[in-house]
């Protein structure tokens, strides 16, 4: 379960990024650190649809679109954003490749 929090974490740090002007500084200091202490997660492209299945089932989500608070910087939340799905593969293929 640990594992999941914190590439979790990174996903949404990498969302943020992209959709809330998230410092890329912050997305690297928390991917290096749970590279090193959670290695790399095992999953693969043909794993996406799936995740993203599952994604949808999460209590957050309204209107058929997945919801999530993202950060617009350390202490600072974003609530109720609604990215679209292509950004949530872009988050995958991050955490799936580390760059």
């Amino acid at each position: 379960h640990g594992y999941c929090v914190a590439w979790g974490l990174v996903g949404e740090m990498f969302v943020s990024v992209a959709e809330a002007g998230l410092s890329t500084e912050v997305l690297r200091h928390v991917t290096v650190f749970v590279r090193e202490h959670y290695g790399r997660p095992q999953i693969e492209c043909r794993d996406y649809d799936a995740l993203l299945e599952i994604m949808s089932h999460d209590k957050k989500n309204s209107d058929r679109r997945l919801s999530m608070t993202l950060l617009s910087d350390v202490g600072k939340p974003v609530i109720d954003a609604h990215p679209e799905p292509e950004v949530f593969r872009e988050a995958l293929d991050f955490i799936m490749n580390g760059n």
